[in-house]
């Protein structure tokens, strides 16, 4: 394993190598020719919160782009970050798919608050760690970044943060039709327009039907109760009323409804009951409205965002030969209203800082049924409050070669168990309790010229406790059983520190960096290994026992090979890759569970005129699973997708598809095999 890890890094690094010679001697040619070299600097704003030069931020940002997002054929935002983005991703049926980075991951069940990966639309929480409800259709671009970003998006952003961000219609007005078919049964229909209208009104809006039958795989056959339904609508509009203004008021939802498969033989895992019914009701949908302008000639902008987010989740499972499906069932939906206010000051030409504050009350309901009647939830009703205060300063010296950045924010959080509507407990006890963390974070970056530049980040991040394990009091019996939780007042936030260094080198013909991580993990909430006695009663509890470290290497590259061999077509090959040195539970002295060896995510684009075809290739080391209770080796698995498009008229368009193109046998979680090779074909008609 350790021979196929070094012969991986070998070849990429040698494919640099390839890349750099001959750029280098491009760039003596035209500096014997006196040709100016013209480079275009990238923008992106999730890492400071504002627009900024990809050049200028001390932590390495990724972009997924709206050309590659078409290009890679996904039904979801999860299956994008699978097959782009190094770090673990989960795909279960039934419309499950956390995502993680750097040893950190949504929560299972989608429950963002509970996360240690953030998910942002456009700048905001979005109320859910579930990238199966994100469907692409209204997606402009997505950024990537990974380690600490409590110090500006406060808590659960300790593995990273990834940004959505929505298309929105300020070009020429278009619209499109599309019809895709395909294997298993599938179809999606997707219909979108967009763009300005006049000088003080622009749009975009896209919705899209997509379904698919029971999946086949390789080694398993059927996957009975594997079929999915997705329903999405979403858009934004755009106003101007002049004097540097700017009104967006943007809106999505999402219908899901997908059945989850069960094994009819739980002890060998070979087959799949036929009769299984379970399915799971799931959707989601926000609105916002962002109003933006500038004073003091655009040396000050004023940002100005509210929002309202809805996170259902619903689980049925019953005998199909009753028609009682709906009598079992487990619910839950969150609501979330928050608001945040920024300002951005240019206070000369080298020194830009941002100030803001945010606050958000969310609050959680739980229903649940057994044969028809109500029945008590796992976890009860919650509620949460947050009021935060941030600020960033970024300075440049040395006419801008030397950037630096520093940032804080505040967090003060009120939390509350609430006693459930349906109250099946032997008692229950509502508690509201509150805590305050503050995160701090200092990066720099040194450009040594327009190609090459270092830089080194560190920065604390956190997660909260839940209300359940902060305030919890109540008892209830299961089956003969009496059960009692007890929440630990005296918990303290999960707390990381990461400290990170890498360097950039970025041409006209290959880009390459490299970043070296450290993360020290503490203060993680377990359950206390002893009952507590209170009320002369025995409880479980939490404490603040857990305690892990992870290190990791970072690399990735692009390589223009159609450019550096003057070839008459564009060929571009990428890669991001990710070799995990050490992320052991210092506590247990054991591995993490969920963390691959290692990681290689490349891709292979050729465009010839009206043609473009990709191939992107997968391939994850092996990790610990927990199955059944007890941890396992999961192998390493690889597999290859090839989309291709064609341009038949000026407003006609074909695409396809081959996924799993080499018919691998592969589980990105155990237990839970992906679909044989499969085929998709779709035409599009834009006006």
């Amino acid at each position: 394993m350790k021979k196929r890890m070094l012969l991986t890094t070998v070849f990429y690094i040698g494919l640099t190598l390839l890349a750099i010679i001959p750029d280098t001697f491009a760039k003596e040619e035209k500096e014997e020719g006196k040709k100016e070299v013209v480079k275009l600097d990238a923008v992106v704003v999730t890492a400071t919160r504002t627009e900024e030069k990809v050049e200028d931020i001390p932590i390495r940002v990724q972009v997924i782009t709206e050309e590659e997002i078409k290009e890679s054929g996904s039904m979801t935002v999860g299956d994008i970050i699978g097959k782009q983005v190094t770090g673990h991703y989960h795909r279960y049926q039934g419309m499950l798919q956390p995502v993680g980075m750097r040893g950190f991951q949504t929560e299972t069940h989608g429950d963002d608050i509970k996360g240690e990966v953030l998910i942002l639309m456009d700048g905001h929480r979005i109320g859910t760690g579930n990238m199966a409800k994100l469907l692409p259709d209204m997606i402009e671009r997505i950024e990537i970044i990974k380690g600490p970003a409590s110090a500006l998006y406060g808590a659960a952003a300790m593995g990273g943060v990834i940004n959505v961000i929505t298309k929105k219609g300020i070009d020429k007005i278009k619209s499109t039709l599309k019809q895709e078919g395909g294997s298993f049964g599938y179809n999606k229909t997707s219909v979108s327009s967009g763009g300005g209208v006049n000088d003080w009104f622009g749009y975009q809006i896209a919705a899209s039907y997509e379904a698919t039958d029971d999946i086949d795989t390789k080694d398993y056959g059927k996957i009975f109760n594997s079929n999915e339904r997705h329903k999405y609508i979403g858009g934004n509009l755009l106003f101007y009323p002049g004097g540097d203004q700017e009104i967006r008021v943007g809106f999505d939802y999402t219908d899901l409804m997908g059945h989850y498969a069960s094994w009819a033989d739980t002890g060998t895992y070979t087959t799949y009951d036929p009769n299984d019914a379970s399915y799971a009701d799931k959707s989601r949908g926000h609105a916002d409205i962002e109003y933006n302008t500038l004073f003091m000639e655009g040396k000050l902008s004023w940002k100005a965002l509210g929002y309202y987010l809805w996170d259902s989740n619903k689980w049925y499972s019953g005998d199909p030969t009753l028609e009682a499906v709906e009598d079992d069932a487990t619910m839950y939906e969150d609501e979330t209203f928050g608001m945040d206010q920024q300002f951005t000051l240019q206070i000369s030409p080298n020194n830009k800082m941002v100030l803001g504050g945010t606050y958000e009350s969310l609050s959680k309901e739980s229903e649940g049924l057994r044969n028809g009647e109500p029945k008590r939830n796992i976890t009860p009703a919650m509620e949460y409050k947050t009021t935060s205060f941030y600020g960033q300063d970024a300075l440049d010296f040395l006419n801008g070669r030397l950037n630096l950045v520093l940032g804080a924010r505040y967090d003060k959080f009120e939390l509350t168990t609430i006693r459930p509507k349906d109250d099946l407990y032997l008692s229950f006890n509502e508690l509201t309790r509150d805590f305050d963390h503050i995160s701090p974070r200092a990066g720099i970056v040194y450009k040594f010229n327009d190609f090459l530049r270092v830089r080194g980040n560190i920065g604390q991040a956190f997660k909260s406790p839940s209300a359940f394990q902060l305030t919890a009091e109540y008892e209830y019996t299961s089956g003969s059983r009496e059960r009692r939780y007890l929440g630990n007042p005296d918990l303290e936030p999960e707390t990381s520190i990461t400290y990170e260094t890498g360097f950039d080198f970025d041409s006209e013909l290959v880009k390459f960096g490299a970043t070296y991580f450290l993360t020290d993990y503490k203060d993680k909430i377990v359950t206390a290994s002893e009952s507590i006695e209170y009320d002369e009663k025995e409880w479980s509890t939490w404490e603040n026992l857990g305690k892990a470290e992870m290190q990791g290497i970072e690399l990735s590259t692009t390589w223009n090979i159609g450019n550096t061999f003057k070839m008459p077509f564009s060929l571009i090959f990428s890669s991001n890759i990710a070799f995990n040195i050490k992320y052991k539970d210092e506590i247990e002295n054991k591995d993490l569970t969920n963390i691959s060896d290692y990681e290689v995510k490349s891709n292979l684009d050729f465009k010839y005129q009206k043609a473009a075809v990709s191939l992107s290739h997968v391939w994850i080391g092996p990790e610990q699973n927990t199955s059944s209770g007890e941890l396992v080796e999961k192998k390493a698995f690889n597999f290859f997708d090839m989309t291709l498009g064609y341009e038949l008229s000026e407003s006609l368009s074909f695409n396809a598809g081959a996924y799993n193109l080499t018919n691998k046998g592969y589980e990105w979680v155990g237990g839970y095999p992906m679909a044989k090779r499969n085929f998709k074909a779709g035409l599009t008609w834009s006006f």
